[in-house]
């Protein structure tokens, strides 16, 4: 993650709690991201909060969820 801002144009794949060091480079926007991110529950087990906050990030993340997709 460290080279991210390196490039015009990443694909990050996230698994649960591997988005805590991907988050702040989706929120800081150096470079188009597209997000996978794939957690169980993740509205419940990571909060509303984080989950909308990189929708509005990241408009076009795939974020999915063992009952849910966004």
């Amino acid at each position: 993650m460290r080279i991210v801002p390196l490039f015009r144009r990443v694909v990050v794949v996230a698994t649960g709690s591997g988005i805590g060091p991907c988050a702040p480079h989706v929120f800081a926007k150096r470079s188009t991201i597209q997000l996978l991110w794939s957690a169980p529950n993740v509205r419940e087990t990571f909060g509303d909060k984080l989950v909308d906050s990189l929708l509005e990030a990241s408009p076009n993340a795939v974020i999915y969820g063992q009952y849910i997709v966004l």
